[in-house]
């Protein structure tokens, strides 16, 4: 559960989870790969 958690749900779809101290705050960030056209 939590970041651990949600950065090996990211990693099984083939992105990746980043956390950590940016400007005065905390960000979480989840990248995915996008398939096909919008």
């Amino acid at each position: 559960h939590g970041l651990r958690g949600m950065g090996e749900r990211a990693a099984a779809l083939g992105g990746r989870c980043t956390a950590g101290p940016v400007d005065g705050g905390f960000e979480v960030r989840v990248e995915l790969p996008i398939e096909g056209e919008a």
